[in-house]
């Protein structure tokens, strides 16, 4: 008898708890169909993801484009913050069948998402997915750096078929695409096109970032060099107004999640996390210095 009672007991709670994660759930969906402009609740951070997810995964397939963005959003949200592989594919999946979601925010906002896991992560039906996205897709471009992060077989002879008649945006980016897989042809346009431009805030924070995507030796060895330079094309908040610094520190944050090994770390914000600017600019040229050969990253984008 008393065995029934405690099973009864522990069924009971576990009954509540799912209950009250699903009407967390079924709430703030609630409050997204509305367009109500509110943030995940933290309850839902921390209840258990994988009762989370099987609440969630219907609104995925919502009539309301809203809200399959929103639900994916929650997905992603647990997915990396779960150290559970198994979770974090299941996530994954769901982000990769939104890309053929009719809306093409969702499909864009999945496409940039799925940047966010690591590359041994994705299986072969996530990259034929992503590949035939590609093919039939708006998203040129944002699909093409997804393929050169994933490098999926197959991939490079659509990326130079499209590369002959794409322009703009798309062109740009199927071209660092197939520098990632290795084309130095693409490597070398990325390299001259860098070499033409004025170092600045500008060239740190938006030309700088696509030149590490490539993971060419060739194209990152340049900016290595404006790390060992006293560039002063870049404003500070150590030089007193009107004042530039150097461009070393700032394009640190850039370099330093991508090399192997490298002394210096970047928290979750992407600052560096020293103390010392003058400190850390030294130490990282005599990492370099001692270091004429790392490894780049090609797990992460």
């Amino acid at each position: 008898m008393t065995k029934v009672l405690t099973s009864l007991f522990c069924f009971s709670v576990f009954f509540a708890f799912a209950q009250q994660e699903q009407e967390l759930v079924e709430g703030y969906i609630e409050q997204v169909r509305n367009k109500t402009n509110v943030a995940v609740p933290a309850q839902l951070l921390k209840a258990n993801c994988h009762k989370i997810y099987n609440t969630v995964v219907p609104y995925c397939e919502d009539s309301n484009e809203l809200v399959r963005q929103k639900s994916l959003e929650l997905l992603l949200e647990l997915g990396l913050r779960s150290d559970e592989a198994g979770f974090r594919s299941m996530c994954l999946e769901q982000l990769v069948n939104g890309l053929k979601d009719i809306d093409d925010d969702v499909s864009a906002f999945c496409l940039q998402s799925l940047k966010l896991f690591h590359r041994n992560e994705f299986v072969e039906k996530h990259q034929h997915a992503v590949l035939e996205e590609f093919r039939t897709g708006q998203n040129k471009g944002a699909c093409a750096l997804l393929l050169g992060f994933l490098k999926t077989d197959g991939a490079k002879p659509l990326l130079e078929s499209e590369l002959s008649r794409a322009t703009g945006r798309d062109r740009e980016e199927i071209q660092l695409s197939l520098a990632r897989m290795g084309d130095e042809q693409a490597a070398n346009a990325v390299l001259m096109q860098a070499m033409a431009l004025e170092v600045n805030d500008e060239f740190i924070h938006e030309v700088a970032p696509k030149m590490l995507y490539t993971r060419s030796e060739r194209v990152v060895s340049f900016l290595i060099q404006i790390i060992k330079s006293e560039n002063k094309g870049c404003k500070s908040a150590n030089q007193s107004p009107g004042q530039n610094g150097v461009c070393a520190y700032p394009l640190l944050e850039h370099v330093a999640p991508v090399v192997q090994g490298f002394p210096l770390q970047v928290n979750g914000a992407g600052v560096l996390e020293v103390e010392d600017q003058e400190q850390a600019i030294k130490t990282a040229r005599n990492w370099f210095q001692n270091n004429q050969k790392f490894e780049l990253r090609s797990d992460i984008y």
